[in-house]
């Protein structure tokens, strides 16, 4: 079985890696650094709610409705426009508001650093990566039939290592600690 980050990549397709680079100007090795670090801290953010039964409800509610969308992969080109913030219009920029909380604009410049990119750009990778994530979740809930509670047994399994899996200078640690605890990191 595939981990939730390797799953998230399986989705990133090199044509939608494409498509945000040339709107927003940036080199693909640039945006390819800021999808797998916005993966990573979507990874484990998600992975360290999942003792939080309402967090969880509304990730399957919205990622349910987000698989069922034909073509909710490839209107990524759409909204990838080049923004100074997330679009909370759009489910997916709700969503992203409500994973990261009042800590969004605080991982929208750690990706951009860490990618060495705007900070226009991270808005454009967020926004992008956030239906892909929404996405694996919803198929993963129909093929595998996952309850709320497969779902939060799942997460907490996988919790260690997407942590571990942030880059060294990326510190999400306190959105990523439960109860105290925190996971120790590997050091790339």
């Amino acid at each position: 079985m595939a981990t939730m980050l390797e799953g998230f990549h399986q989705i990133a397709s090199p044509a939608i890696l494409s498509i945000v680079a040339r709107r927003n100007g940036e080199p693909e090795s640039a945006v390819l650094k800021g999808f797998t670090t916005a993966m990573t801290a979507m990874a484990a953010t998600i992975a360290s709610r999942s003792r939080d039964r309402g967090f969880l409800k509304d990730l399957m509610v919205v990622a349910g409705e987000t698989a069922k969308a034909p073509d909710a992969l490839t209107a990524i080109g759409c909204v990838v426009a080049v923004a100074p913030s997330v679009d909370t219009a759009t489910v997916s920029g709700r969503w992203l508001s409500r994973l990261f909380g009042h800590e969004l604009s605080s991982v929208i410049d750690r990706v951009a650093f860490y990618a060495g990119i705007r900070r226009s750009s991270a808005v454009s990778i967020l926004s992008a990566v956030a239906p892909l994530v929404l996405t694996y979740f919803g198929r993963l809930m129909r093929k595998e039939h996952v309850t709320i509670s497969d779902l939060a047994m799942r997460l907490r399994k996988e919790r260690a290592h997407a942590v571990a899996s942030l880059p060294r200078d990326f510190d999400l640690l306190h959105l990523t600690a439960v109860s105290g605890e925190t996971q120790p990191r590997h050091r790339a």
